[in-house]
């Protein structure tokens, strides 16, 4: 090789060199720099909110998209900082379409992530309920960014409680089919965690005044919980405790004495039926909150024999109609509703007294 030619060849080496220490050195700045100088841009705001330096703490967020325009948590973050200070603001309605068009930058950058279609579809929907026209396009919007939520998301709890319940206020704008989807979600959610029921039922009732849907998000009982209520029955039979109601709580924390229910859960009894088409006789009476009655739910030996509101404060009887062999029977009360009204002092509760079967002549 002559000299100019190793000369070349040097300067190429040289060259190769420097493309290559410019080409790590972007890829520091985009990977390590750029998100790391974002990072203290967002922690800097996150200490300004807390401040209640909120005209500061934009500036940071907008800054840190600026810095880093590819991560989806930053404008996520802004948004939801938008969406905190909107309340009580006299600027609410521009503070929620600001966080709208950041979620819908996050979701953008994140197509797949659920949360982020989630909290876009909430601020959708709390725009449509706040808006004077009520506009169709909004609630379009939400309901297409909760069924995406879904499509991302199709098992997660959270997710799904987020769908169901959210949907909740606006039940008579939705159609049929997004209707079975919000009840859908709502049983699997109280399949998953039955305490949460508790709130459900109660918020399902108070907007749409229709009892026939707790029927269609109450779970199906699995196998194990069959056998759980057959062999409560029989130690029930075995104990032969009389007319005296017990049971515990749905979370099995607290104990009713004397058929007062203040919890959500189930109470049994022990009756001495005759064969034939019978009527069972229990009286109830209940406390009202939300202007909701406490609802209860009846079975003889395991068989749902009815269900009603226990609609009066005074002590009446409920009649439910049976045909059963005779024998000693379980009666059992569910009591499925309980909630309250801390800021009108009301707490829903439910109160049974004597239970009979008798003959229907």
């Amino acid at each position: 090789m002559s000299t100019m030619d190793k000369i070349s060849a040097g300067r190429l080496s040289s060259v190769a060199v420097k493309v290559l220490l410019t080409v790590i050195f972007v890829i520091l700045v985009v990977i390590i720099i750029k998100p790391f100088m974002a990072g203290i841009k967002v922690n800097a705001a996150q200490r300004l909110t807390k401040q209640y330096l909120w005209q500061d703490a934009q500036q940071k967020f907008k800054a840190a998209m600026h810095i880093d325009p590819f991560d989806a948590s930053i404008p996520a973050g802004f948004a939801d900082f938008l969406k905190s200070i909107s309340v009580n603001s006299s600027d609410e309605n521009s503070l929620l379409v600001g966080s709208a068009k950041l979620y819908k930058r996050a979701l953008d950058l994140d197509p797949f992530s659920a949360e982020y279609s989630l909290r876009l579809a909430q601020v959708e929907l709390e725009l449509f309920i706040k808006s004077q026209a009520k506009d169709g396009s909004l609630l379009a919007d939400a309901l297409g960014h909760f069924r995406l939520a879904l499509e991302n998301d199709p098992n997660g709890f959270n997710t799904s409680y987020s769908v169901g319940y959210a949907q909740i206020p606006v039940w008579d704008r939705l159609n049929t089919s997004e209707k079975k989807l919000v009840l859908d979600r709502l049983r699997y959610v109280i399949s998953a965690k039955p305490w949460y029921g508790e709130s459900i039922y109660s918020y399902l009732l108070q907007v749409t005044k229709d009892r026939g849907l707790l029927k269609n998000i109450r779970p199906i009982e699995s196998g194990q919980e069959i056998r759980e209520k057959i062999n409560r029955i029989k130690r029930i039979k075995q104990i032969n405790p009389g007319q005296l109601w017990q049971g515990k709580s749905k979370d099995g924390n607290n104990t009713y004495e004397n058929g007062n229910m203040y919890w959500a859960g189930t109470i049994d009894v022990l009756l001495n039926a005759p064969g034939g088409k019978n009527i069972v006789k229990i009286q109830a009476r209940g406390q009202a909150a939300n202007d909701i009655w406490p609802y209860m739910i009846v079975e003889l030996d395991g068989q749902e024999i009815g269900e009603t509101f226990v609609d009066n404060s005074e002590w009446k009887d409920y009649s439910f109609p049976v045909e059963t062999s005779a024998g000693l029977k379980v009666l059992s009360v569910t009591f499925l509703n309980d909630s309250g009204n801390p800021q009108e002092n009301e707490d829903r509760n439910l109160y049974v007294g004597e239970a009979r079967i008798i003959k229907n002549e």
